[in-house]
C-alpha cells in the first residue's frame, strides 16, 4: 500500500510532508530506563528566528511567515517555550537542520500533520 501511494502521488506531481505546529531543540538521552528529551528553550528561540527568516522555495515549510517563540508550548504535563507555528508551517527535518546549526542539538517536533502539497 506504501508503494503504491508513493507511485500515484509522484504520478500526480503532489508530494506529502509531515509538517508540525510545535517544535524544541532538544539532546535524546534516551540511554536506561530513565530516558528521554531534554528540552533546550536558548536554541530553540534562535532556531525559531532563523526559520521565520528562512525563504527557500515554494513548498509549504520553505516559509514559516507566523514562527513564534512561545512560552505556552505543552510538553507532556508541562509548559515550555518552544517555537509555534499556528499554520504547521515547521518540517521537522528542516527544524533539525537550525537545532543542529545553533547549538548542535536535534529538532524534536510534535503536533504532526500531513500536507499534500502539488510540485
Amino acid at each position: 500500500m506504501k508503494f503504491s501511494l508513493v507511485v500515484l502521488t509522484s504520478f500526480l506531481g503532489v508530494t506529502i510532508a509531515d509538517t508540525h505546529k510545535f517544535c524544541w531543540c532538544a539532546v535524546n538521552y534516551s540511554l536506561g530506563a530513565g530516558g528521554g528529551w531534554r528540552l533546550y528553550t536558548d536554541s530553540t528561540a534562535q532556531a525559531c528566528q532563523r526559520y521565520r527568516a528562512r525563504n527557500t522555495g515554494s513548498k509549504w515549510y520553505d516559509k514559516c511567515p507566523d514562527c513564534t517563540t512561545t512560552d505556552g508550548a505543552r510538553y507532556g504535563s508541562i509548559t515550555i517555550a518552544g517555537c509555534h507555528s499556528p499554520g504547521a508551517h515547521l518540517g521537522g527535518d528542516e527544524w533539525d537542520y537550525y537545532c543542529g546549526q545553533v547549538a548542535d542539538q536535534k529538532g524534536y517536533c510534535k503536533e504532526g500533520y500531513r500536507k499534500e502539497m502539488g510540485l
